[in-house]
């Protein structure tokens, strides 16, 4: 079950957020609808639904050549772009900038609500402890997270088993508790107050857990640009 939103931390954590949906189709291939976050920070979530439900995350830039040209940097397909139109939408385009060849829709529009598409999501990071607080620094966007346990960002409650586990492979390969290392975990982005001593606008909730590696490399475990 999705871990509770606080509407406070949300309004802060996303101020200046938008977000587009809209459908991809062409003659012959499965319908994707996809909902795209691009966040004030930089970074931006995606979702696409087909038979399956597929988030991507990263960080987006305007093209140099460009400035109605948006540059998606993710994991499950590399570099995307996407231009923008009037009044307020997104186009979906190839690497050259034009229209996508036999789709018969790639617009996105602009929704009337900010989708934050929390998860749940895949992430590789590094894992660490600063003190007793455990922190996920995420390798594609840069975020650096607390890890909470609660339903609700700063909620006391037990850690769940997928946490548990993290700990304990982290506690296996690691020198130190505050020696970093790479992990792959799947999870929810919870908005935060931020605060003085830990300034971040989001927290992690751990909900899955794939494996942790000593001196890992987010390059050893990310798509590779194309």
């Amino acid at each position: 079950m999705a871990p509770r939103i606080d509407a406070q931390a949300a309004a802060g954590a996303y101020a200046g957020a938008r977000t587009y949906t809209g459908v991809l189709a062409c003659p012959g291939c499965e319908e994707q609808r996809i909902t795209l976050t691009i966040f004030a920070d930089g970074t931006f979530r995606m979702r696409q639904l087909g038979a399956a439900a597929v988030y991507d995350t990263g960080r987006w830039s305007r093209s140099p050549e460009a400035a109605d040209m948006l540059i998606l940097q993710g994991d499950t397909e590399g570099a995307r772009m996407l231009r923008r139109v009037a009044p307020d939408a997104l186009v979906i385009v190839d690497n050259e900038g034009r229209a996508l060849r036999g789709a018969a829709e790639a617009s996105l529009s602009r929704a009337a609500q900010v989708d934050p598409l929390g998860g749940p999501l895949r992430l590789v990071g590094h894992y660490h402890r600063e003190g007793h607080d455990p922190v996920f620094v995420e390798c594609l966007t840069g975020q650096r997270m607390p890890v909470v346990t609660g339903v609700a960002a700063g909620a006391a409650r037990q850690p769940t088993a997928a946490q548990s586990a993290l700990d304990a492979a982290h506690h296996a390969v690691s020198r130190t508790p505050a020696d970093p290392v790479l992990a792959i975990v799947r999870g929810y982005l919870l908005p935060r107050l931020a605060r003085s001593d830990s300034p971040g606008k989001e927290a992690l909730v751990v909900t899955g857990f794939e494996r942790a590696m000593r001196d890992g490399r987010c390059e050893d475990v990310l798509r590779k640009p194309r």
